[in-house]
């Protein structure tokens, strides 16, 4: 999708003559591979231990003096939890089973506060260690909780997105806070946004590429759904010093608050003028919804206990969220469960196939409100094609054979999306007008289907950077990934595309062409059912008690300290 004449957008490191645009592999392989720089973020100094009941240090990074007045040499094979005056809270919480029901460990290095951050790796257990300056998070944490309780006030989901942005752009005081949203085709849109007058370009509506979140970092924030902190891109990472055979490269930092930036993203951070940047993951019906983007155009650090106020604000968001969206599918449910029960009665007083099949096709209007959009549908059984709507049969005959041709493949019959009909069949670009977009489910056998189309959307998407130059770019001399740097405002008028097909949209065509097969007495294609996913709202409500749990105990922590 995207061309090389990205190369010419603007000057890369190194030979740009070995410089070509990164596939998504090349990209998810970069980051797995950045887990393990062999350095960390300076604001910290990091430890790998040798075991968790005796804990030894087996690798401590190379700035130790800052916090503990040693060098790495002076540290590595001593105990660990006795660098602390409380040494038996530091042993105390590596017995722990979920180190996130201790962290932080607030202890005493040298007369002064730090965080001690406990997590396990593929190398074991490790620790972050950060210096706690007498901010006043206790404070925040009052205005995180204050801000979790007026959620429940917002009657929409944009009007919930705005008020959480700006709640966190009061706690944090950090130059910008945004809402960047995960949309169903894996671009990403900032969808709210709060600044101060340090940046004064607004980012606020435009849509960036898939390939600007790959989705390998994607499943790491579904994993984790932790926050995220870039102190300073800018910052030169401290070396990570070993004894015996392990070496830095082969530590693990993929779950450490220290873990520096990729590449990648301090460049796209220095083109957007900003050194710090927080992330929180919104997590709603077990999917990446969206992050929270905090930029400062300045170095900027935050207790971690401060994070945490913020997880727990982002997860009773995540919590509301989910709520909303239930309730919305709740409603597309008991629509679709009203229609199909409505058909199923009426064509079933009908003793002949035609019949039955016009009595669903002649449902077209309800069927379009149950599935947005959908202003025209076919029906395919035993080899005789009906349509209704403003499509043309002779398109339509079109899909239909484009749809039968992949189903004799490998896959077999399936559900299939089909977001631009145009891409598939190059001389359907003049029916974009009526058919731009469909969705076909195979119903009973020789090719029969159930097919919905929308037309064309007519949408303009303002892109952050020219589309047609590029994401990102690899040197594959050096297997090196750069941020591209083109993020000029674009607008793109969006054609002979539909509106997305979103997961609610799949479920929905697949509940009907369900339906269309009970009444045809023949076997449906795919299952499919629109509703509430109450297990998957019991996790983010769990998460939040978990989160609230954690920060309840934070500041009688700090102050016995």
């Amino acid at each position: 999708e995207h061309s090389a004449d990205g190369l010419a957008a603007a000057p890369y490191p190194g030979d740009a003559a070995h410089h070509d645009i990164a596939t998504v592999s090349e990209m998810n392989e970069y980051c797995r591979s950045l887990n393990y720089p062999g350095k960390v973020s300076p604001h910290g100094v990091f430890f790998l231990l040798d075991s968790k009941d005796t804990p030894g240090v087996a690798a401590c990074s190379a700035n130790s003096s800052m916090l503990f007045g040693k060098e790495p040499a002076q540290l590595l094979g001593t105990s660990f939890h006795d660098l602390f005056a409380q040494s038996e809270r530091i042993k105390t919480a590596l017995s722990a089973e979920d180190f996130y029901s201790v962290n932080p460990v607030v202890a005493t290095v040298n007369g002064s506060k730090v965080n001690v951050i406990l997590h396990r790796g593929a190398n074991g257990v490790a620790a972050d260690v950060e210096k706690l300056d007498g901010s006043d998070f206790e404070s925040k944490i009052e205005k995180a909780r204050d801000a979790a309780s007026k959620l429940e006030t917002c009657a929409s989901v944009q009007a919930l997105c705005e008020q959480v942005t700006s709640d966190i752009f009061d706690i944090l005081g950090q130059d910008r806070v945004m809402i960047w949203q995960a949309k169903e085709d894996a671009s990403l849109k900032f969808i709210t946004e709060k600044k101060n007058e340090t940046f004064k370009e607004s980012l606020l509506g435009t849509t960036w590429f898939s390939t600007d979140l790959p989705p390998q970092s994607k499943l790491d924030y579904l994993r984790r759904q932790y926050s995220k902190l870039v102190v300073d891109a800018t910052a030169e990472g401290a070396e990570i010093v070993t004894t015996g055979k392990l070496t830095a490269q082969s530590i693990c930092l993929r779950d450490s608050t220290l873990r520096l930036p990729h590449q990648c993203l301090a460049e796209q951070m220095g083109a957007k003028g900003n050194k710090s940047l927080g992330t929180y993951p919104v997590v709603a019906q077990r999917r990446l919804w969206a992050l929270v983007v905090c930029s400062h155009k300045d170095a900027y650090s935050a207790p971690f206990q401060t994070r945490m106020a913020v997880e727990y604000l982002v997860a009773a968001f995540s919590l509301k969220l989910s709520q909303m969206l239930d309730a919305e599918l709740g409603a597309r449910e008991e629509a679709l469960i009203a229609l199909s029960s409505s058909l199923t009665s009426q064509a079933g007083a009908e003793s002949e196939v035609e019949a039955k099949i016009k009595v669903f096709v002649d449902a077209a209007p309800e069927i379009s409100k149950a599935v947005p959009h959908v202003t025209s549908l076919a029906v395919l059984h035993q080899g005789k094609l009906t349509v209704a709507g403003p499509a043309a049969e002779e398109a339509v005959k079109k899909v239909v054979s484009k749809v039968q041709e992949v189903w004799k493949g490998k896959q077999g019959p399936h559900t299939m999306v089909m977001p631009s009909l145009s891409t598939l069949l190059p001389d359907l670009a003049s029916a974009a007008a009526t058919a731009a977009g469909a969705v076909a489910v195979p119903v009973g056998g020789e090719g029969g289907m159930l097919l919905l189309l929308r037309p064309e959307a007519n949408a303009t998407v303002t892109y952050a950077g020219d589309p047609s130059k590029g994401a990102g770019i690899i040197n594959r001399e050096t297997a090196r990934v750069h941020a591209r740097r083109d993020y000029t405002p674009t607008e793109v008028k969006l054609t002979g595309r539909s509106e997305e097909w979103g997961q609610s949209d799949v479920d929905a065509s697949n509940n009907l062409a369900s339906t269309l097969a009970a009444i045809l007495g023949a076997q449906a294609g795919a299952g499919g059912v629109v509703g509430m996913d109450v297990a998957a709202t019991w996790e983010v409500s769990a998460r939040l008690q978990k989160v609230e749990q954690r920060i309840n105990s934070l500041v009688k922590e700090y102050k016995d300290a």
